[in-house]
């Protein structure tokens, strides 16, 4: 890894990334056009996180990331879950229908 990885990776809320199973090992292996990305503010592509459950189960989750301020101005991570289609129950609380999608 290069010096402006490293640069690059320090700058990221590791902890945050954490949450989501991407310890500092796997957010180093991150490609650098993501690791740009997140610190620029801009959302990443799709990517799969795997997190534990509380039962103890391993859930994947596709998701994209961005990195954004707080009220206070402090790096806080916006995770957003991706599905390939909404659910039935969540169609009709939005009011849509199949063909509107």
């Amino acid at each position: 890894m290069n010096n402006s990885d490293t640069n690059l990776t320090n700058r990221l809320p590791l902890e945050q990334l954490a949450k989501l199973g991407l310890d500092r090992e796997k957010v180093e292996k991150l490609p650098q056009e993501v690791k740009e990305k997140l610190i620029n503010g801009e959302v990443t592509p799709l990517m799969e996180v795997t997190l534990p459950a509380r039962n103890g189960m391993v859930i994947s989750l596709p998701l994209k990331l961005q990195l954004a301020a707080d009220k206070d101005g402090n790096p806080t991570l916006i995770a957003y879950p991706v599905q390939r289609e909404l659910s039935v129950d969540r169609n009709n609380e939005l009011r849509l229908s199949q063909q509107e999608l």
